[in-house]
């Protein structure tokens, strides 16, 4: 009978809920939508793919260009990714909807400019994270800056096979 006495009592009042969707809210403190990356500051580093556990975020190279892609419909909204990139280049959204007709409701891509190594010709850094480096390490990088490790892995072997060669003459 209380139930009664309270519906007749609203009949004339206006609605207690929200206008949804007419009327957007703000998201509450520590929303969770969806992964975005941030072009400008994306150094195409990978840390956000090594540290995903539920491995939505893959990293390939797509001719001259390193690409960062996300699957949305893979995440779990952890956060492990936003807290790992050192460019703070991933955030998330604050919307509610998740849907469209858009491909970017379900994969955020973002495509880095890459480096090619200069003794095989393959991309495997982008410039912005050789930038990095670059300003880090300084001199020191400058001989071995351009170079993929695989590379880098042979010249070092033949430098050290060369010096082993020399020692074992003496």
């Amino acid at each position: 009978m209380k139930i009664l006495g309270e519906a007749l009592k609203r009949i004339g009042s206006n609605p207690l809920t929200e206008r949804y969707p007419k009327v957007k809210l703000p998201a509450p403190n520590g929303f969770r939508g969806r992964i975005v990356i941030n072009e400008e500051k994306c150094a195409g580093c990978g840390a956000c793919a090594m540290i995903c556990p539920s491995k939505a975020i893959e990293l390939s190279i797509d001719d001259d260009y390193i690409v960062v892609r996300v699957f949305q419909g893979r995440c779990i909204l952890c956060g492990e990714c936003v807290e790992a990139c050192p460019f703070g280049a991933i955030s998330f959204l604050e919307e509610y909807e998740n849907i469209g007709n858009s491909s970017r409701n379900i994969m955020c891509e973002v495509k880095v400019k890459g480096i090619k190594c200069r003794v095989c010709g393959r991309v495997f850094i982008s410039q912005r994270l050789l930038d990095h480096f670059r300003k880090i390490l300084g001199e020191e990088f400058e001989d071995i800056g351009n170079l993929c490790p695989a590379c880098r892995e042979k010249i070092k072997a033949k430098i050290l096979s060369t010096k082993i060669g020399t020692i074992n003459n003496l």
